[in-house]
């Protein structure tokens, strides 16, 4: 960096000297540095590592790199659910609900289910992963649903794709909102092993049931699906 008195600055002047005149700059030594002012002199932060993000944290606080958060898909919506039956299950449904809005109905009394495939980002470190469940009452204001997440890792090398190979299910279960049509927001969590050893790069099968035989079901009617999600925490 150029000195203060180096005629390549305007007035002379350095921008990261301006009302800083007595506080040095110190050098940099490695490619990709940065510089930030901690309040009383300027420091350089090295580099974080690959694929990681600047991130602030207001006023006050020095900043940091940070790794993004690994989705593993999309935040997904029921129109691209399968809605074919895996062994031991009825399928779901599918419906409209207000202004055209597509939803995945789960009927009361039976363990009805719907698939989505994605492929575990390159970001996934192989944490543990909660999956969102957003969903609504077909009209009960009333009663508990219980919902199961099964895995399927589809790896090179894996089980044999003629057959299904989900492993164990777990569940949560959750109170309709009182107020027809407002989501209600059920959530479960997964270590890596439980969501069958998926690894980054790792097409995967998330099945998605409703656990209607399930006694601790009481909610009378069907129970839509807004949109499912997948972290890593």
């Amino acid at each position: 960096m150029g000195s203060a008195t180096s005629p390549n600055y305007i007035g002379n002047v350095p921008p990261l000297y301006l009302g800083q005149t007595d506080a040095p700059i110190p050098p940099g030594t490695i490619v990709g540095q940065i510089l930030y002012w901690d309040g009383f002199v300027w420091v350089t932060l090295d580099p974080g590592i690959d694929k990681q993000q600047l991130t602030t944290h207001g006023d006050g606080f020095a900043p940091t790199w940070e790794s993004p958060e690994a989705v593993l898909g999309e935040y997904w919506s029921p129109d691209i659910a399968r809605l074919s039956t895996v062994a031991g299950f009825a399928s779901a449904g599918a419906s409209i609900r207000g202004p055209n809005r597509l939803m995945i109905d789960f009927a009361e009394s039976a363990d009805r289910n719907c698939t989505f495939a994605a492929v575990a980002g390159d970001a996934y470190g192989g944490g543990s992963l909660q999956v969102d469940i957003d969903w609504v009452a077909t009209s009960a204001v009333a009663g508990d649903v219980v919902w199961g997440v099964r895995w399927e890792r589809m790896a090179a090398g894996g089980h044999d794709l003629d057959a299904s190979g989900f492993a164990a299910a777990r569940f949560v279960t959750d109170t309709t909102d009182p107020a027809n049509g407002v989501i209600t927001r059920s959530q479960i969590v997964f270590t890596q092993a439980q969501a069958d050893g998926i690894v980054a790069g790792d097409s995967f099968r998330l099945l998605l049931y409703r656990n209607g035989t399930d006694g601790n079901d009481d909610m009378v009617g069907g129970a839509q699906l807004v949109r499912i999600a997948v972290r890593e925490l």
